[in-house]
């Protein structure tokens, strides 16, 4: 019973491989071949495929999404590679309503707007170009006029005289305008025609004008340090008006006219001193190359001979206002006689504060 049963599940076995066996190779034989007959299309025939959608590259989507291929992604276009067999494939028909391949760029390639523009950094106050700045200022000095020949005073003057100037700057250049007047005790001496000498107290009138132009150029080995060459040229009247000597005697007043042209050389710097303050100075030497002088006495037109120019400078300055202390000696030359007068030696100085206003 046992051997019997064995046998027919071993047939039955064998049966079933011959089934399926004989139903694949009825199957292959369906199947068209690739050589012979072409592959139908999805869609039928007598219905025209829909007109192609247009879509914009860079737009978010197409205006018609493409068909569904259920899990598996749309097929790609954008292979150049020839595809191994002439066949059309079933998807050729769907390529119109795809969406052209996208040329996308590197990311190390784009270029992307600011959205807000980004302004430097700002300077220090010590490293500030100043590229255009204007200063108003008022300066107030302590005056002294003094006239020799060989070692010997001829005369003194001493007073205040009040300057109004105002300077503009331009990247490296400086231009610079001053008013200045005042009148200040005359200390000296009054001549007459008999060769006589009398002491004389009087005083004397001051009216000028000042000019001058420079530039400056950067140290690059001292930062905040410049190189200054600039020239000016002072005019100015010295009035002496009629006076009287201590014995009353009557002296007749005379006016000079004075001009003076100077070239010069000299250093500028500034360090901080703390957020929005510096400190700074200046310090020059020049020449009073050429000067003109005149003298309503006998109409002499003098030609004082050239002297040294010095003038210094020391203060502190915030972002609108500043405050510093200034000193400028001037020096003249004994002139050739004209007209039997002659201009003695001659020295200027002048000393005080400076206030002013910059904007």
């Amino acid at each position: 019973m046992t051997i019997r049963r064995k046998a027919l599940n071993i047939a039955l076995a064998v049966s079933g491989i011959l089934l399926v066996s004989a139903g694949a190779v009825a199957v292959a034989q369906d199947v068209p071949s690739s050589s012979s007959e072409a592959w139908e299309p999805l869609t039928d025939s007598s219905t025209p495929p829909p007109e192609p959608v247009p879509w914009i590259p860079g737009s978010t989507a197409p205006a018609q999404a493409p068909p569904s291929f259920g899990n598996a992604a749309p097929p790609s276009f954008s292979s150049t590679s020839p595809r191994p067999s002439s066949t059309p494939s079933p998807l050729d028909s769907l390529a119109p309503r795809l969406p052209p391949p996208v040329q996308w760029q590197p990311i190390e390639e784009a270029h992307f707007p600011a959205a807000y523009p980004v302004s430097p950094a700002p300077l220090p106050l010590h490293e500030t170009p100043w590229p255009v700045s204007s200063t108003w200022y008022l300066r107030a000095d302590y005056f002294h006029w003094n006239e020799r020949i060989d070692g010997f005073d001829l005369l003194n003057e001493d007073g205040v005289l009040t300057t109004l100037g105002y300077e503009r700057r331009i990247d490296r250049q400086r231009f610079l305008v001053e008013l200045f007047g005042g009148d200040v005790h005359y200390d000296g001496a009054a001549m007459f025609d008999d060769g006589s000498i009398e002491p004389l107290s009087s005083h004397t009138e001051y009216l000028g004008a000042r000019a001058e132009y420079d530039v400056r150029f950067a140290l690059d080995y001292s930062p905040g340090t410049f190189f200054v060459a600039g020239l000016g040229t002072r005019f100015w009247l010295r009035n002496l008006p009629n006076a009287m000597t201590a014995g009353g005697d009557p002296v007749y007043g005379y006016q000079e006219t004075w001009w003076t042209i100077y070239p010069y050389l000299g250093l500028e710097w500034k360090r901080p001193l703390g957020p929005g303050a510096e400190v700074y100075g200046s310090a020059r030497l020049g020449v009073t190359a050429i000067t003109y002088q005149f003298a309503t006495v006998n109409d002499a037109t003098l030609y004082p001979a050239p002297g040294l120019t010095t003038q210094l400078e020391y203060g502190i300055r915030g972002s609108d206002l500043f405050l510093a202390g200034y000193l400028e000696v001037m020096s003249w030359g004994e002139s050739p006689v004209s007209h039997g007068w002659l201009q003695p030696e001659s020295t200027m100085l002048t000393a005080g504060i400076k206030a002013g206003w910059m904007y």
